[in-house]
């Protein structure tokens, strides 16, 4: 049975009269009484006469999640928010996954797990409690991206244990007051359709460079355009909670930046209304499974004068129980390399294909995946940046080194005004990411050592042997077992050549490697990709589409 907590809104009510002085009423409703797993589960509290003269700050709303039947399954505790501006209406969500130990049914399909929950509203007037249960069936969402265990250089679905492959967009301002919600989502069924699966956005900042001015972002509650950073405007976050249950919808992961563009050089932002920012969006939307958070946007520039990251991400990871993934964008190399906090590496390391190549498996030692998170901008040769073919070489610079890497279209600004830009990268970037997806690409590592010449190579050293060359001239590639390798005969390898232009296998170039020795390899053009896997391999994966030639 799946059921989607955001379509099915069986309301369970409890009316709780508090026995304080003015007998005020507080009603708690939820969202569901069935869900499915990963969804979000949202109890609603209404207090009748609200007392706090700041309902951002004042009153205090928690519960606590437990399942009764598996007493194995650690309990989680959840922080509330604010969500008027009257102080009335207040919201606790949580994201319920399937405990391995539940039992299961007679098709191995998990039966429904009961999880119960007991919280208290509490403000000036006292304290109000609340409690319930509800039950949590198998569902279609994936369940959260988080690194893989097995493979802590990738991400996996932690649901479904499937491997997930990044391949980012970036739309800074895309929650700029000019883009409705009708805007926002061709923009986002755009990138959708372009074969991306993150999107990352600011919640806060502004932009004035350039000629160019987007935001503020209204975050805040403002008065004679001066914002109140102790008081959150509901409208806006709503748009922000409406976009990313759009991108759960779609199983894309949507990154929030707490901190956007200039956020930290605002005046009379402190770090008081730093910290009450992280805790009010780490409450509000952390309940979503398809969130990730970051710090800010070259967070080490914007926040000198406040304290340290590590601070802020354990102050996160107080009001987030789910353990989202966190990171911070550097202005330029990744500074937090030997912190814990961080769940991935992130930077905007630019260069050549063999030198952003060596950067990036460099950076394989910290065990986490690595992003490089703008790469890269302009698409119009001359201008400050790549173009187009350079920015797909950054790319599989950073594919072929393990690594993942997020786009940024510089045409007509749309990475950062979160419009449709113009850029041609996308279409090569789907076929990299289709190909990618096509091989077990987390149990691939670089193997540049195995190729002579302007090459890059991925492999698994035994059955696949991936190379990409950026320009014509010719490669070898020394597979283990070869002469040169200084192993025995190995098998026969079956050569396979692909167009990252189409996307396309050349099946007149397929052939059988009888021959033991280097592997020379002379590519049809420039950025053309080698594929030399065993045929065993082929066969099973391939060769029922495509099979070998023999010449």
């Amino acid at each position: 049975m799946i059921v989607s907590c955001l379509r099915m809104l069986v309301l369970a009510v409890w009316v709780l009269t508090a026995a304080l002085a003015h007998a005020r009423t507080v009603q708690a409703t939820t969202n569901a009484d069935y869900l499915g797993q990963h969804e979000l589960f949202e109890v609603e509290v209404v207090v009748e006469a609200p007392v706090a003269a700041n309902p951002f700050v004042e009153p205090m709303l928690t519960a606590t999640f437990t399942t009764p039947a598996i007493s194995e399954h650690p309990s989680v505790t959840v922080h509330g928010f604010c969500d008027s501006a009257d102080g009335r209406r207040y919201r606790l969500r949580f994201c319920p996954a399937i405990p391995r130990q539940a039992p299961r049914g007679e098709n191995r399909h998990f039966l429904p797990v009961q999880y119960a929950f007991e919280g208290a509203f509490t403000d000036a007037e006292g304290s109000t409690p609340f409690s319930g249960t509800f039950h949590v069936v198998e569902s279609t969402n994936p369940g959260p991206v988080v690194a893989n265990p097995q493979a802590p250089n990738h991400f996996m679905y932690a649901g479904t244990g499937q491997p997930y492959y990044h391949l980012g967009y970036t739309a800074m301002f895309l929650l700029d007051p000019a883009n409705d919600f009708p805007a926002i989502t061709r923009t986002l069924d755009h990138i959708i359709d372009s074969g991306f699966t993150h999107v990352r956005f600011a919640l806060t900042g502004r932009w004035q460079r350039g000629g160019m001015s987007l935001g503020p972002l209204p975050a805040w509650e403002t008065r004679n355009g001066i914002a109140d950073y102790t008081r959150f405007h509901i409208e806006y976050w709503h748009m922000v909670d409406r976009v990313i249950a759009y991108l759960q919808d779609r199983d894309i992961v949507a990154e929030c930046y707490l901190l956007g563009p200039n956020q930290g050089r605002e005046h009379q932002f402190d770090a008081a209304a730093e910290q009450h920012l992280v805790r009010y969006a780490a409450s509000r939307l952390a309940g979503y499974s398809n969130v990730w958070f970051n710090l800010g946007y070259e967070y080490d520039h914007q926040r000198t004068k406040f304290h340290g990251a590590a601070e802020l991400a354990a102050l996160l990871r107080e009001y987030d129980p789910f353990t989202r993934q966190l990171a911070a964008q550097p202005h330029d190399t990744f500074p937090w390399e030997r912190e814990t906090w961080p769940s991935m590496i992130q930077d905007q390391y630019f260069g050549k294909p063999l030198k952003l190549n060596q950067h990036v498996c460099d950076l394989r030692r910290a065990r986490k995946p690595y992003l490089n998170i703008g790469y890269t901008l302009p698409e119009e040769p001359g201008k400050l940046y790549a173009d187009t073919v350079d920015v797909l070489r950054g790319h599989w610079a950073i594919a072929m080194a393990g690594g993942y890497a997020t786009y940024s279209d510089g045409t007509d600004h749309a990475y950062l005004n979160g419009r449709i830009g113009r850029g041609k990268a996308p279409a090569g970037l789907k076929h990299l990411r289709t190909l990618f997806t096509a091989l077990p690409f987390w149990t691939l590592m670089p193997s540049n050592e195995l190729v002579a010449g302007n090459a890059l190579c991925l492999s698994d050293n035994a059955d696949i042997y991936l190379v990409y060359l950026p320009t014509t001239t010719p490669a070898s590639l020394s597979v283990p077992g070869t002469p040169a390798a200084g192993e025995g005969k190995r098998d026969y390898m079956v050569l396979v050549w692909w167009n990252p232009s189409d996307g396309v296998v050349n099946a007149d170039s397929v052939r059988v490697l009888e021959s033991n020795g280097p592997i020379t390899l002379t590519p049809p053009a420039a950025d053309w990709v080698a594929l030399v896997c065993s045929q065993r391999w082929y066969v099973d994966n391939i060769g029922a589409l495509l099979p070998p030639r023999h010449e």
